[in-house]
């Protein structure tokens, strides 16, 4: 009897090692960017999350695709086939565009924002069947989270210290 994972897994039509990679790359990075200086607080005074748009804002200007083929591609990708949007039209999920913002955003607040919607649009289901699923194009969205872990790797190189608490290993 299969399982509801092992079904889930044939389904999604994704390699379920990247999905996996991209996880905890993604979560490990958040954690990174608490400890390093990027914890923003709810206002109850003390639940913390990561402050991506600061982290965006502090690093704007300093990424470089001249020199770096696999970061340009990644990019390229985006511009050309960004991850889609889960709505709601007519009280039924749907999938639309998101807006159009990357020459209106520095790189990094771009990336940063793509980043965090491809998580948004795996972690929360949105890729799985029915009523909106499944996917129709899975080595787009293969493509997509390999695109991801280019721009992840980049942004740690970057920043040394969210880099560093990155490959910190207790």
């Amino acid at each position: 009897m299969k399982t509801i994972a092992n079904k889930l897994r044939e389904e999604l039509k994704i390699n379920p090692e990247l999905v996996a990679d991209f996880f905890v790359i993604f979560s490990r990075f958040e954690y990174a960017l608490k400890r390093s200086g990027y914890a923003g607080i709810y206002r109850d005074g003390e639940t913390v999350y990561p402050n991506w748009n600061k982290y965006a804002r502090d690093i704007k200007g300093k990424l470089n695709m001249k020199r770096d083929n696999q970061l340009k591609e990644a990019v390229e990708y985006f511009k050309h086939h960004p991850p889609l949007r889960q709505i709601v039209r007519n009280n039924v999920l749907d999938w639309t565009k998101g807006k159009d913002d990357a020459e209106a955003l520095s790189l990094e607040e771009y990336l940063v924002k793509t980043l965090k919607t491809v998580r948004n649009n795996l972690f929360h289901g949105g890729k799985f069947p029915n009523p909106t699923g499944p996917i129709h194009e899975p080595s787009r969205d293969e493509k997509l989270l390999k695109s991801c872990l280019v721009v992840i790797d980049r942004l740690l190189r970057l920043h040394t210290s969210t880099g560093y608490i990155f490959y910190e290993f207790a």
